[in-house]
C-alpha cells in the first residue's frame, strides 16, 4: 500500500500541471483510498513527497552504480549519470517532471552518497588530466543545474533526443576544460555501457532512439 501512494502521487507529476497545489485529497483519488489509509503510512503530504524524493534518488543512485560503478574512465562515469536522468525523463515525463523540480536538489544534498559520487567522478578525471576546471563546487552545480533543466526539456519529447543529449554533454563538458577527442571517447563509452543494460534503465529498450544517426 506505501508503493501504491507513492506510485499514485507520482502519477499526479505531469508536465505543465500545477504540482505545486496538489494536497493529500489528491493522492487518494488517484489511489482510490480512504484519508485513513493514507496517514497510516504517512503523517502529511510532505512527508509523502519526500519519501518519493528520497525512494527515487536511491533507485538514481543504484542505477547508476550498477551501469557505470565498474566503469574505469571517471568521465565516462560523469557522463553516464547524465545520460541515465535524460533518458529516463525522455520515457518517463511524470519521473522527470519531479525530479526536475527545484527542491528535489534538497534530498541530493542530504544524501552524501550522492554528493561523493558526482565529485569524485569529476575530481577523479581533473586528476588524470581529462578535465581543467579550477572549483569542485562550481563544477558541480554546472553538472547538477544543467540536469534539471535538462529534465524539463526532455520532458517535452524533443524530436532528436539523443542529439539534444550529446549536444548537452558536449557543452557541460568542453566547459569543464576537456579536449574534443578524450569527451567523445568518454561519451561513446557512456552510451555503450548504457545501452547495455536495457532491463535496469526505464525507457532504453527503444534503444533505437538513442542510437547514433
Amino acid at each position: 500500500m506505501r508503493t501504491r501512494l507513492l506510485e499514485a502521487l507520482l502519477d499526479l507529476y505531469r508536465p505543465g500541471d500545477n504540482s505545486e497545489g496538489l494536497v493529500i485529497d489528491d493522492v487518494l483519488r488517484a489511489a482510490g483510498v480512504a484519508r485513513g489509509t493514507f496517514y497510516k503510512y504517512f503523517p502529511s503530504f510532505d512527508a509523502a513527497v519526500q519519501a518519493l524524493g528520497e525512494r527515487l534518488t536511491t533507485e538514481m543512485i543504484g542505477t547508476f552504480q550498477t551501469i557505470y560503478g565498474p566503469v574505469g574512465n571517471p568521465a565516462t562515469r560523469a557522463m553516464g549519470g547524465l545520460l541515465v536522468v535524460l533518458v529516463r525523463s525522455w520515457h518517463e515525463p511524470r519521473w522527470g517532471a519531479f525530479t526536475g523540480r527545484v527542491d528535489f536538489l534538497s534530498y541530493f544534498e542530504r544524501n552524501s552518497a550522492f554528493d561523493i559520487m558526482v565529485r569524485d567522478c569529476l575530481l577523479d578525471a581533473r586528476k588524470e588530466g581529462a578535465m581543467q576546471f579550477r572549483n569542485v563546487d562550481a563544477a558541480v552545480d554546472l553538472l547538477i543545474g544543467a540536469s534539471i533543466e535538462a529534465r524539463r526539456r526532455m520532458i517535452l519529447t524533443p524530436p532528436a533526443p539523443r542529439t539534444y543529449a550529446d549536444d548537452l554533454v558536449h557543452h557541460i563538458f568542453s566547459g569543464l576544460g576537456m579536449k574534443a577527442q578524450a569527451l567523445a571517447h568518454a561519451l561513446d563509452g557512456a552510451w555503450d555501457h548504457l545501452l547495455s543494460h536495457d532491463g535496469i534503465t526505464p525507457g532504453i529498450e527503444s534503444a533505437d532512439i538513442w542510437r547514433p544517426t
